[in-house]
């Protein structure tokens, strides 16, 4: 028998797994929290097996702290996280905290008893949403990685820079490029920090030895 305790701020998502447990042979409830303090409250007597936590919950402990305390506390317990974000960093954080398992609250029956089995055993869980998340961050974080600083631009800040770098004031380049000089002003507020310079100055220096106007 795995005995669950679940944790979330909303009675209706866990009365929700309740009933659709209820009929479970291997699946004890063994109790409801609505915030983190309360369920760490809990835990000590009720030495739940798997604990299910929602990420946000309106207090000063969310899930993701909850997952590293109780990690922390009771490392024999594992930790799902079911939450209706599937973003990359609140997955990583998640995992990093030490969940075992994290999946959607659009997930159905089969699936939940499906991860509370797998963390139960050991092993993780993480649905098809969630793992195709954490791939396209992963991409995005190996772009934001390369060795030309020039490919975290778009294609429009990249455009800004060259005239930039070719000394054109912010009118004459709001001009070519149809926009406002607040907006060029704007543009060049988020190069400078993306590109991590910390002047037009270092930007144009940067965009010399990238040969970026040679492209």
């Amino acid at each position: 028998m795995i005995r669950l305790l679940l944790v979330d701020d909303h009675e209706i998502i866990t009365d929700g797994i309740a009933s659709l447990l209820e009929e479970d042979t291997e699946i004890q409830i063994i109790g409801q929290c609505a915030s983190g303090p309360e369920a760490l409250q809990k835990i000590p007597y009720l030495k739940p097996d798997v604990v299910i936590t929602d990420i946000e919950m309106g207090d000063d402990i969310d899930g993701i702290e909850l997952t590293s305390i109780v990690q922390k506390e009771h490392p024999d317990i594992s930790i799902i996280i079911l939450s209706m974000y599937d973003d990359s960093i609140k997955i990583q954080k998640s995992i990093e905290a030490g969940a075992m398992g994290y999946i959607l609250k659009n997930t159905g029956k089969q699936e939940l008893i499906k991860a509370i089995q797998n963390v139960f055993e050991g092993k993780t869980y993480f649905s098809n949403e969630v793992n195709n998340s954490l791939v396209k961050g992963m991409v995005q974080q190996n772009k934001n990685n390369t060795n030309n600083p020039f490919d975290r631009l778009t294609k429009r800040e990249l455009e800004l820079t060259k005239l930039i770098a070719q000394e054109y004031t912010n009118p004459e380049i709001a001009e070519k490029m149809y926009i406002s000089e607040f907006t060029v002003k704007t543009h060049r507020r988020n190069i400078i920090k993306k590109l991590d310079v910390k002047s037009t100055v270092g930007l144009v220096k940067l965009a010399l030895k990238h040969h970026i106007l040679n492209e």
